[in-house]
C-alpha cells in the first residue's frame, strides 16, 4: 500500500474517533467508504467490515450504501455469481441514477466478462450517460479493443469520430495529457493494434490520412 494511502486512512480513522459522538449519519458513512475504498486493493477484510459500516449509516437508497453493496459484492462473491452480482448492480445504479457507480462496475464487468458483445454493449452505456471524463476515456479504449477483437472493424468508425471530436473540441495537447499521460499504460498495449486497424480501415474505407496520422503521432 502507498504511502499516501495509509496517511489517508490515518485521518480517516482520526476523524472517525474525533467525530463519533458528534457526526451526522450521512458524514460517518462517508468516511467509512473512503476506508472500504483504500483498503479494497490491499485488505479485503478490512474493505468489507468499513463497507458494512457504510451500510448502518447510509440510506439505503444513496449512492453511499449501493456502492458498499458493490464492494461486498465484488470482494465476496466469486465466478459466475460475482458477475451476476456485480451485473444486477450496475443496472440497479443506473435506474436509480447514480452514474458514476453504473459505469465504475460496468468498466469492472467490461474488464472480466468473456462474452465480447455484453463487453460492447457495457461500453455503449457508459457512452451514452450523462458522465463524462476519466470513465468515457477508458470506455474508448475498452470498446474499440472490444470492436477489434469481434472483427466488427466498420465500427471502429465510432471510435475514431470520437477521437476526432475530442481532437476538435480540445486539441491535441489536451488529448495527449488524457490518454497517453493518464492512460500510458494502457495505450503502450494498445497501439500497436490500434495502428493496424486504422491502416486497415483507411485502405478500405478511404479514411482521412490526417486521423492515422494523428495516431502515429502517438507512438
Amino acid at each position: 500500500m502507498v504511502g499516501k494511502t495509509v496517511e489517508g486512512l490515518k485521518h480517516l480513522r482520526a476523524a472517525l474517533d474525533a467525530g463519533e459522538a458528534t457526526f451526522p449519519p450521512s458524514e460517518k458513512a462517508s468516511i467509512w467508504l473512503g476506508i472500504a475504498l483504500a483498503e479494497e486493493k490491499e485488505n479485503k477484510e478490512a474493505a468489507i467490515t468499513a463497507a458494512e459500516k457504510v451500510k448502518e449509516f447510509a440510506k439505503e437508497d444513496s449512492g453511499a450504501y449501493l456502492q458498499a453493496l458493490t464492494i461486498v459484492a465484488d470482494l465476496t462473491l466469486t465466478g459466475a455469481g460475482r458477475l451476476d452480482g456485480l451485473r444486477k448492480l450496475e443496472k440497479q445504479a443506473r435506474s436509480e441514477e447514480h452514474v458514476g457507480l453504473a459505469n465504475t462496475i460496468a468498466l469492472t464487468l467490461g474488464n472480466e466478462t468473456k462474452d465480447v458483445n455484453e463487453e460492447i454493449g457495457l461500453m455503449n452505456r457508459i457512452l451514452e450517460s450523462k458522465s463524462s471524463g476519466y470513465n468515457h476515456t477508458r470506455a474508448i479504449i475498452v470498446k474499440a479493443d472490444a470492436l477489434r477483437r469481434a472483427g466488427r472493424l466498420q465500427e471502429l468508425k465510432l471510435f475514431i469520430c470520437l477521437f476526432r471530436v475530442l481532437r476538435s473540441r480540445h486539441g491535441l495537447r489536451w488529448i495527449k495529457a488524457n490518454l497517453l499521460i493518464r492512460f500510458s499504460r494502457q495505450l503502450k498495449s494498445h497501439l500497436p493494434w490500434l495502428i493496424r486497424c486504422f491502416r486497415q480501415l483507411a485502405n478500405s474505407c478511404g479514411l482521412l490520412v490526417s486521423v492515422f496520422c494523428l495516431l502515429r503521432s502517438f507512438s
